[in-house]
């Protein structure tokens, strides 16, 4: 491998950091944001909805075409398209105006997610089993230090502080883009064939759905989602207003169950290979749900408690975003990038509903029940898991109709 590839592999770990900072801001500045705006839950929870319309939108772009595209220059200009975007979110006079700017924040991400991940076996085929979870795991860790560090940088007397939160993410953002120009046309010129699709014939990507393992994965990965996505939009406002933890404390409860996604993202390479991949999925999913009951009705308890609950939680759900994956790749190994865009429907459909349905729901009846039911979700998607799948998958269950 030589010395600008190596480089290169910088770059993306700075494009997945500013997009692991990314994923966990809404939630991280929801009390500044709605003080500035005077919005409701149910405005709040627009917010991800935006975003993964534009999510959505890249999605069915990648799904079609994604394969004929120069995934350097794609991760590139979507990392440009995020950071840019957070930037601009900054000068935002009014609510409508961020929500717009949104949908540009959704694409990014979808794009960025998709061909980083995919972009990385072909450019380091050699050390993919290091580079993939390496990538993954700097992804988790803006997760952890985004509901932590942002609070710092606002002020609650002046809660239109909280543009400073998505300012300090495309600051990174931009450093990554500048290493991305950088490195990204030597690269090219180095691994030409390995960014460009030489036969980009290939069976109509819909025939997928002729199975029914590939509904399967679209359920459980829904399910998996809507427990992520319940969980860093609300989880942080829930025990700010129901357990009377402060605003810069409430980080650290999220910051718990960040931090213990980033451990299962180091040990689960010791289970590889001795359980199956929806064995641990659906068992991780049992434990995050029920870690995350626990500390929902515990209001009453320490921030400590609280932390090491969500930590529990946070850490058996750390394997669920790794497994879903390999679970596509287990049964469908001749549509792996096909089959491994199914969860990207997924979380674009949940990105779509939850939050929004959520706010509704949270302005009637609070957010003690909206969040229990997420958690509940997780472990219906354990039992669609072990139900829904055979023992031995076979080897393309599309040619088998099943």
């Amino acid at each position: 491998m030589k010395k600008t590839s190596r480089f290169y592999f910088g770059a993306l770990l700075v494009a997945f950091l500013t997009y692991g900072l990314f994923s966990c801001v809404h939630g991280t500045l929801a009390t500044a944001m709605m003080s500035y705006f005077g919005t409701s839950t149910t405005d709040q929870g627009l917010i991800s909805t935006i975003q993964y319309a534009g999510g959505l939108t890249m999605a069915l772009i990648i799904f079609f075409f994604g394969e004929r595209f120069n995934k350097v220059y794609a991760v590139t200009i979507s990392l440009s398209v995020l950071a840019l975007s957070c930037i601009a979110i900054f000068f935002a006079p009014t609510f409508g105006v961020m929500l717009c700017i949104i949908f540009f924040c959704g694409t990014g991400t979808t794009t960025l997610d998709s061909m980083g991940n995919s972009l990385l076996p072909l450019l380091y085929p050699e050390r993919k089993h290091i580079y993939v979870p390496m990538l993954h795991s700097i992804h988790s860790t803006g997760a952890m230090v985004t509901p932590l560090l942002l609070p710092l940088l606002v002020n609650m007397e002046q809660p239109g502080t909280f543009r400073n939160g998505y300012l300090a993410i495309g600051i990174v953002g931009a450093v990554g883009i500048l290493l991305c120009l950088l490195l990204g046309r030597s690269v090219n010129r180095e691994k030409w064939d390995a960014v460009q699709v030489k036969n980009p014939k290939t069976v109509h990507p819909l025939k997928i759905f002729k199975s029914s393992r590939a509904w399967l994965l679209l359920a459980i990965s829904f399910c998996q989602f809507t427990f992520n996505l319940a969980t860093n939009s609300w989880l942080k406002y829930y025990f700010e207003h129901n357990a009377g933890v402060s605003f810069q404390l409430s980080g650290v409860v999220l910051t718990a169950f960040a931090a213990g996604a980033l451990v299962m993202r180091f040990v689960f390479p010791c289970f590889l290979g001795k359980l199956r991949s929806t064995t641990v999925f659906a068992l991780a999913s049992i434990f995050a749900g029920s870690f995350m009951i626990a500390a929902i009705l515990a209001t009453g308890a320490s921030v400590t408690v609280l932390a090491i609950l969500c930590g529990l939680a946070g850490f058996f759900n750390g394997v669920n975003g790794i497994a879903i994956y390999l679970i596509a790749n287990e049964y469908f190994p001749t549509r792996m990038a096909t089959a491994s865009a199914i969860p990207m429907f997924a979380l674009s459909i949940a990105g779509l509903t939850v939050p929004v349905v959520m706010g509704a729901i949270s302005s009637v009846t609070g957010l003690m029940l909206p969040l229990l039911a997420a958690s509940g979700v997780a472990i219906l998607g354990a039992v669609v898991a072990l139900a829904g799948f055979k023992k031995v998958p076979v080897a393309d269950l599309i040619e088998q109709g099943h």
